[in-house]
């Protein structure tokens, strides 16, 4: 499922892929250091620039773009949630920093048999939402087998509570 877009910068339209899981991470990064960068100073300014350079570089390497309005840039900007295959956050939903990507690539490397750089450069958020709900209807062996034997995860957290309540329990 390849949807293209085309954005237009510097005044012309250039076509741009969703890009893979590892290009995804870089740019998340890079789009959450530009929205906590705060100030009107120089210093500020030239942090900006220097985090929307490496976006465009993530998305466009070392093409040269020409030079691109404020209104382009703006809009470009706007859209890279869109292209990169996100999903609106819902009202009222926890936004805070948190990075799956761990345990996207853990599961996809115990399902599928591939590798994290294979993953990175090849699944791309769209394919992984198809997988996804394939897999919800069809899931994969060890899944099934866990379920089988009545596995359930325990966080650290929750391990750690049932220690203390059960301690407390016998006391």
């Amino acid at each position: 499922m390849d949807d293209v877009r085309r954005v237009t910068l510097g005044g012309k339209a250039y076509p741009v892929d969703e890009p893979p899981l590892g290009q995804v991470r870089r740019i998340l990064k890079l789009y959450r250091q530009l929205a906590a960068v705060t100030g009107d100073d120089a210093a500020a300014a030239q942090e900006r620039l220097r985090l929307v350079n490496a976006i465009l570089a993530v998305f466009f390497g070392s093409m040269k773009l020409g030079r691109v309005t404020g209104a382009e840039l703006s809009a470009f900007l706007n859209a890279i949630p869109a292209i990169c295959g996100l999903e609106p956050a819902q009202v009222g939903a926890d936004t805070r920093d948190t990075d799956d990507f761990g345990t996207i690539y853990a599961h996809l490397a115990a399902t599928f048999g591939w590798d994290y750089a294979t993953i990175d450069s090849q699944v791309k958020l769209s394919q992984l939402r198809d997988m996804s709900d394939y897999m919800k209807r069809n899931p994969p062996t060890h899944q099934l087998v866990a379920t089988y034997l009545g596995y359930e995860y325990q966080s650290p957290e929750e391990k750690m509570r049932r220690f203390f309540q059960q301690a407390k329990a016998g006391a």
